[in-house]
């Protein structure tokens, strides 16, 4: 093999490490949420039960008293699926308390833990990440 195609082979493998390495690190970090639980409750008006994350999306009534749409993610639906939830876990209507790291940013987005029906019924633990990976 000649120099140049060993340079060639060389170049293409680094840059393609290059390129997807950064999208599997991108797609985990959690830097734009904060590290404080916060618990919200809210009418659920969607939920997504797909991969990559499952989410909920749900109302929430703020200081002002104006209704705000928050979207909130869970792990993928293989990890809920072993923390017990199922694809009519959330249905449109339900009343949920979350407990929940919401966006830095102020956006209405967060990353949902615990969470609990109206009467106090626990749905999934907040330590499910923990449950779903053998730790």
């Amino acid at each position: 093999m000649d120099i140049r195609r060993i340079l060639f082979v060389v170049a293409v493998v680094v840059t393609v490490f290059s390129v997807l390495g950064g999208v599997a690190v991108a797609h985990h970090v959690r830097a734009a949420y904060s590290r404080e639980d916060v618990t919200m409750e809210g009418t659920v008006t969607d939920f997504i039960w797909r991969n990559p994350r499952a989410q909920v999306v749900f109302e929430v009534k703020d200081a002002d008293g104006e209704v705000v749409e928050w979207r909130g993610e869970y792990s993928s639906v293989t990890s809920m699926m072993a923390a017990g939830m199922t694809r009519n876990t959330f249905k449109p209507g339900d009343v949920i308390r979350f407990e929940a790291r919401v966006a830095t940013s102020g956006a209405p987005y967060a990353v949902l833990g615990a969470a609990w029906r109206a009467d106090g019924t626990l749905i999934v633990q907040g330590d499910y990440t923990d449950l779903t990976r053998g730790n």
